[in-house]
């Protein structure tokens, strides 16, 4: 049986789950060594604290490829003309069926953007933008996944989608995304009816899920990727419950406009690049900034 789940405020905790995740801490590429202390602290809590959730028992699933090819293809729909709708349909279905009345709506500003960014790769790179297939594996090569599977889905209510790590610091910038988690947190949510935001949670015991961790690099912040394995389409996104289309469209135009506006601050390898927009775009689903250099 379905279970019927509120996105909420998750404080990642390995004393709750039990499930840790030991990685490296990752600098800050570039930025004077107070700053990169300051990052490299962020980065060595959040990467400890990297766990599933209480309620998902962790699993090796072996499907790291098709995890990886998922963010590829939401990077790629999201520079694309009339790319709006595509990348919507890369979200879970109760995420599509709450933002699918925004998904006709007229892209005119970030189709404005896409054409930009495309014209000027060009220039620099000599070829078109094509995040697809072995490319996308590149640009998410230092994503470090952890899957599993849902054991009980009541203990997931008010934990998933996970909360973003950058505000695990207390000197990290503000994250909006907290808002947006405890907002849709406090969603009055009738479990015998359909989800209050409409769609299917698709969190019953036996689903398959992943965290895909996206680490800092320049003034980007770290993101976590809470992804669910649909039995038709595969891979797809969880985001809060109160990002609505207008949010969604906004914030991919103020991440592409970043990029496109700071030609200078492209890196000169291509593969790098990818990963600059691939972050931009990510981060953008999520509602959340960058942080300040």
């Amino acid at each position: 049986m379905r279970k019927q789940i509120r996105c909420g405020l998750f404080v990642v905790s390995m004393a709750i789950s039990g499930i840790s995740f030991n990685a490296q801490p990752t600098r800050a590429a570039d930025g004077d060594a107070a700053n990169g202390d300051k990052d490299a602290a962020r980065s060595t809590v959040a990467a400890a604290n990297f766990a599933l959730p209480p309620g998902i028992k962790q699993k090796d699933l072996n499907d790291d490829k098709n995890i990886r090819e998922a963010m590829g293809n939401v990077v790629s729909a999201a520079v694309k003309k009339n790319g709006f709708s595509d990348v919507v349909d890369r979200f879970v279905d109760q995420d599509r069926t709450r933002l699918n009345q925004y998904k006709e709506k007229d892209d005119d500003n970030l189709n404005q953007i896409v054409a930009r960014l495309s014209n000027e790769w060009k220039a620099k790179y000599g070829k078109d933008f094509d995040f697809s297939n072995s490319q996308s594996a590149t640009s998410f090569g230092d994503a470090t996944i952890m899957t599993g599977e849902v054991e009980n889905p009541d203990q997931l209510i008010g934990q998933w989608p996970i909360k973003q790590p950058l505000s695990i610091s207390q000197d990290a910038k503000a994250n909006p995304q907290d808002n947006a988690q405890a907002a849709a947190d406090k969603q009055d949510i009738d479990k015998s009816k359909d989800k209050a935001f409409g769609g299917d949670v698709n969190l019953e015991k036996g689903r398959e899920v992943a965290i895909a961790r996206m680490p800092m690099m320049k003034s980007s912040p770290e993101v976590f990727c809470s992804m669910i394995k649909e039995h038709i389409g595969g891979w797809r996104f969880d985001v809060p419950n109160n990002i609505t289309g207008q949010q969604l469209h906004d914030n991919l135009v103020k991440h592409l406009s970043m990029v496109t506006d700071h030609q200078d601050d492209w890196p000169a390898d291509v593969n790098q690049a990818y990963s600059m927009v691939g972050h931009h775009v990510i981060e953008a689903i999520y509602g959340m900034d960058h942080m300040s250099k």
